[in-house]
């Protein structure tokens, strides 16, 4: 039996976003910013989940665990996944080929520690 990785979902957090408006006028823009905006930006974008098969399996194995702790009725909302797939996403959080969507990206500190500290189950 493979090894498992059980990730916390933290809160979601507060970004100042440049955005466009209806006229095509960029201006920065409050909005929230969650575990699973982070993780989908991670998986769609990073070359590490979308490069190879077995990338682009695992990109789609965390979503669909994200897809579901989103929706659970659970008070600590949690995903488990196996220890490769936690690998993946560890390295490509810690150290994003393609960069991070915004700034500051200590923002994203939560996000990253989630991730880094996931437990063995």
């Amino acid at each position: 039996m493979a090894d498992l990785r059980r990730i916390v979902i933290p809160e979601l957090i507060k970004v100042n976003a440049l955005v466009e408006d209806e006229k095509g006028n960029q201006k920065r823009e409050v909005q929230d910013y969650t575990f699973y905006d982070y993780v989908g930006y991670l998986i769609n974008t990073q070359e590490g989940f979308n490069k190879t098969g077995p990338g682009i399996r695992a990109g789609d194995r965390i979503l669909k665990k994200l897809d579901g702790a989103r929706n659970s009725e659970d008070e600590e909302k949690s995903i488990t996944i196996d220890e490769p797939d936690w690998t993946l996403l560890k390295k490509t959080s810690e150290e994003p080929p393609q960069g991070y969507p915004f700034g500051p990206t200590r923002l994203l500190l939560s996000f990253l520690d989630a991730i880094n500290d996931a437990e063995k189950v």
